[in-house]
């Protein structure tokens, strides 16, 4: 049980961790949809395109994007972007 409690006490600090940097992102509701494509993009894992209307993050807010992932040291083992 205190092992549970542990583990859930550092995936919370995660999920904490990427509503303050990657959600954060952006002015508008859809930002929560473009970082979280943007951050899949940034591990490798897919592209960032997006269904219309909604349109991709700006380059600049996929650097900002890129940044918060590399400090969430995030190993992609798959390496391939699909």
């Amino acid at each position: 049980m205190v092992q549970d409690l542990e583990k859930i006490k550092i995936l919370r600090e995660k999920v904490i961790m990427v509503h303050q940097t990657i959600y954060e992102v952006g002015e508008y509701s859809s930002r929560h949809i473009k970082g979280t494509k943007a951050a899949l993009m940034a591990m490798g894992i897919c592209q960032d395109h997006n269904a219309e209307p909604l349109d991709r993050f700006t380059e600049e807010q996929r650097d900002k994007i890129k940044k918060y992932v590399a400090q969430f040291n995030y190993k992609n083992e798959y390496n391939e972007v699909h």
